[in-house]
């Protein structure tokens, strides 16, 4: 399929074999590349379209025709398009994302083209279209870019998908102030707290604190990776609890194991993020990967949707600890790169129950907090199942006395 045609009508009903002009929305753009439909959908950057699997759903699509008649649309003809809680594509210059805007009447500067031959005969849904602006005098096609959702005019094709190279320099000088600093807070909060450190050797851990906020990732089309709002209600009532499930681990270890009470970053335990997640931060790596990819595009958008605080400006101490839920962590469900940074990943998989497990919940997410906290996958952990800090599931939330002592003596776990 050429990228100048790749576009297919499908209508909601299966009896139809061409585009009627109407009122009412019966249609659905889906493009062959990236075999997803385009439907309305909020995002950071460009205009608010984004891709959605083309599942049973309510048409997202109607086509008006600049005659006005309630016939068949031909090749060529010219039309309106508009895309169901958005409102009629047109072309309009942005500062991000493909040039397109939108308007509240209809704007007939789009033709469906096909085959040349075809032009003024009806549209057959069965074969491929291309989506002519006759302001832009180009094709919508899919492909990839840095910003806004994957669309360009054909014109620009291979265009606008890297950043500057002062923007790359900007990002690792970023990741590697923010890194030492980080490095340098801990070591100064742990000389500070060497007294709870000797007294939990002893059993004696007085009552403290942890700042969480568990932060949900949305995908390319815009659905988040888990508990999203347009699942049907028996798969968003089950995510929902996977969720709950994992917060009560975590709540569950920290008291039990810590004498430590969770508390809600900012006052905010649960969040999802309201626009698409660029790739980079939707697929992670592990180990050297995840330290480089701080770096990177990843470990900025992490560090700028991380919850903080006042005192984590200042001193570190007391900063909150944020769980990314991702798409996926290659080879891994969860990953952290241990006192280097305040957050740690999660994926669509380490946020459901180990079946088996001396702790029949998600324990991924606690896991990670662990090595957020200064814990490795240490020895004696390698052997007991029930150790939080076992490599690999089944685990349970079990702390040796050492690890206690570790973990309350990080500048997360504070009195304060």
């Amino acid at each position: 399929m050429s990228d100048q045609v790749n576009w297919f009508v499908i209508p909601s009903d299966n009896s139809v074999t061409s585009i009627l002009s109407n009122n009412e929305p019966s249609y659905d753009l889906f493009n062959e590349t990236v075999f997803q439909r385009l439907v309305y959908g909020e995002r950071e950057y460009g205009i608010n379209l984004v891709w959605e699997d083309p599942e049973p759903a309510t048409p997202s699509i109607r086509f008006l025709a600049a005659s006005g008649a309630p016939s068949a649309i031909l090749y060529g003809e010219r039309v309106a398009i508009n895309v169901r809680g958005g409102g009629y594509l047109r072309y309009g210059e942005r500062e991000y994302g493909i040039n397109l805007k939108w308007s509240d009447e209809p704007v007939y500067e789009w033709r469906l083209l096909g085959n040349p031959s075809l032009v003024n005969t009806p549209v057959d849904i069965a074969n491929p279209v291309g989506l002519y602006n006759t302001v832009a005098n180009d094709y919508v096609f899919y492909d990839p870019r840095r910003y806004g959702i994957n669309l360009k005019w054909l014109r620009d094709k291979g265009k606008f998908n890297s950043k500057p190279w002062y923007e790359s320099v900007a990002d690792a000088l970023t990741g590697i102030l923010d890194e030492l600093g980080n490095f340098v807070f801990e070591i100064v909060n742990r000389a500070f707290g060497v007294v709870d450190f000797v007294l939990t050797f002893f059993g004696i851990m007085l009552p403290k604190r942890v700042r969480v906020r568990i932060v949900i990732l949305r995908g390319a089309d815009g659905r988040a990776i888990i508990a999203d709002g347009r699942l049907p209600q028996r798969d968003l009532a089950a995510q929902k609890q996977e969720l709950d499930d994992a917060i009560a681990v975590i709540k569950k270890c920290f008291r039990e194991q810590l004498n430590t009470r969770v508390r809600a970053a900012g006052g905010v335990l649960v969040e999802t993020l309201p626009f698409p997640a660029p790739q980079a931060a939707l697929h992670v790596r592990c180990g050297t990967g995840a330290w480089r990819e701080d770096f990177q595009e990843a470990g900025k958008y992490f560090r700028y949707n991380a919850a903080t605080n006042r005192s984590q400006a200042l001193l570190g101490y007391g900063a909150p600890i944020t769980i990314f839920v991702v798409d996926d962590v290659e080879d891994k469900v969860g990953c952290s790169i241990s006192l280097l940074s305040d957050y740690v990943v999660v994926d669509r998989v380490g946020m459901q129950s180990t079946k088996g497990a001396p702790e029949p919940r998600p324990t991924t997410p606690m896991h990670e907090l662990g090595h957020a906290c200064g814990l490795w996958h240490s020895w004696p952990a390698l052997l007991h199942t029930g150790n939080l800090m076992k490599s690999g599931t089944p685990r349970g939330i079990i702390l040796e006395l050492y690890q206690r002592a570790i973990m309350r003596n990080s500048r997360h776990i504070t009195f304060l």
